[in-house]
């Protein structure tokens, strides 16, 4: 069942519109609950949604684990594991390809059809985390590139998390992956 390890949750609560508020919990020796920091993030820009799929500008509602943290960095201030996003980087949202909803290292697309190119958003993915949305298993055309991240100009996200980059920085400082850290999005 899901999160019955987690012992640091991040709450990512939707306020109005594509605003929400973020508030990061751990769970302490004698199993209560305290709050560890609280700031605003930018959600998806249709707000939250039970139903996501591909494209709909909405982040996905319900309880997911964090994968590995990302940087534009080789070298990060924090011991979560992180992966470097690199010019062969890439997200692959083809809902027709085999490699749907996967980081990908490639000189161009190949074996699929469209993808983000990860070091093409510097500031957005500064640092980041997945989020293990439709991840196991992947069914096409449900949702991908679903993560955690720096904000950037736009009040709102394409279906991702987004916060200044130093709350983000206090975040994946704060991560223990012993914990079993998860994200609900509501």
């Amino acid at each position: 069942m899901q999160g019955l390890d987690c012992e640091q949750l991040l709450l990512v609560k939707q306020t109005s519109g594509a605003e929400g508020q973020l508030v990061c919990c751990e769970k302490g020796a004698v199993g209560l609950w305290a709050q560890v920091l609280a700031a605003p993030v930018y959600i998806g820009k249709n707000g939250v949604s039970a139903h996501h799929e591909e494209g709909d500008m909405a982040s996905p509602l319900g309880m997911y684990a964090l994968g590995t943290a990302f940087s534009t960095e080789a070298t990060v201030p924090f011991a979560y594991p992180c992966r470097t996003i690199g010019p062969r980087s890439w997200w692959v949202d083809d809902v027709n390809s085999p490699l749907y909803n996967q980081w990908v290292e490639a000189d161009g697309k190949d074996g699929f059809a469209s993808g983000e190119k990860m070091d093409q958003l510097p500031v957005h993915y500064h640092y980041g985390l997945v989020v293990e949305y439709n991840t196991n298993p992947i069914t096409p055309g449900r949702g991908s590139a679903i993560f955690i991240h720096c904000k950037g100009d736009l009040p709102y996200t394409h279906g991702c998390v987004a916060m200044e980059e130093a709350v983000m920085l206090r975040v994946l400082a704060w991560l223990d992956e012993t914990k079993h850290p998860q994200v609900l999005i509501h």
